[in-house]
Order: structure tokens, then C-alpha cells, then sequence
């Protein structure tokens, strides 16, 4: 019953850090996009090591088991971008796969328009645009 507890309190442990681990992957990624994969890995671990650090000194945890929880955490970090790679979410258009569905002719302004249209805003669309400027 022993490793039915552990396992338990293991799985725990990795439910509550994977959303930290996942917002740090995102939050790279998107700073530093055009960088190496070794690279964000790096910065990701720094990230999360601090954090960890801080965590172990405020719990007074020993500095084993800070580094122990950093080892561990860098295979949650590949899997993330596995998963993200694979789901197409980390896809780059100038990579050899290309995004996973690629848009025929995008306009030069399509990002813009995309994150407008993400927040709610209904006229930053093309076709917003072409209406209102049609009057219709």
C-alpha cells in the first residue's frame, strides 16, 4: 500500500507543477521564439530553478532536494514541448515542417488582425474592415 501512497502523493505533485512548468515554456517560447531549443531549455530551468530555490528556502528544504526537484522537472519541460510541437502550437512557419496548416495567402498585417480579433474587437478583422469601409 506503501507505493500506492507514493505514487499518489507523486501524481499530486505533478498536477501542481505542470501549470507552472507550462506557463514558463509558453512564456520563453514567446520571448525567446527564434532562439536554439537548448536555449529556451536553459532559460526555462533558470526560470524554474529560481523559483524552486525560493520555494526551498522558504520551506527550509535542503539544497539536494532543490536540485533533485530541478532534475525532475526537466523531463516535464520535454514533454511539454513535445506535446506543443506536436499539437502544432510551437509550429514556425520557416522551419522545415512548417505550421500545420498553413493559410493560402496571408496578409502582411494578418498577425495584427489575428490578436485585435482574439481580444473581441470585431472591426480589426479583414472582413471587419471591408464592411465598414463599404458601409455596410
Amino acid at each position: 500500500m506503501s507505493f500506492l501512497n507514493g505514487l499518489s502523493k507523486g501524481l499530486g505533485v505533478v498536477e501542481g507543477v505542470l501549470p507552472f512548468v507550462n506557463n514558463t515554456v509558453m512564456s520563453v517560447e514567446s520571448l525567446l521564439g527564434g532562439a536554439p531549443g537548448p536555449t529556451k531549455k536553459a532559460a526555462a530551468m533558470q526560470i524554474i530553478g529560481s523559483g524552486l530555490s525560493v520555494a526551498g528556502a522558504v520551506t527550509g528544504a535542503p539544497a539536494e532536494a532543490v536540485a533533485a526537484a530541478l532534475n525532475a522537472v526537466s523531463p516535464l519541460i520535454d514533454s511539454v514541448v513535445t506535446l506543443k510541437n506536436l499539437f502544432g502550437e510551437f509550429a514556425n512557419p520557416s522551419s522545415p515542417a512548417g505550421p500545420k496548416t498553413a493559410p493560402a495567402a496571408a496578409p502582411a498585417s494578418a498577425p495584427a488582425n489575428a490578436k485585435a480579433a482574439i481580444a473581441g474587437d470585431p472591426g480589426s478583422t479583414a472582413a471587419g474592415k471591408t464592411s465598414a469601409a463599404s458601409g455596410q
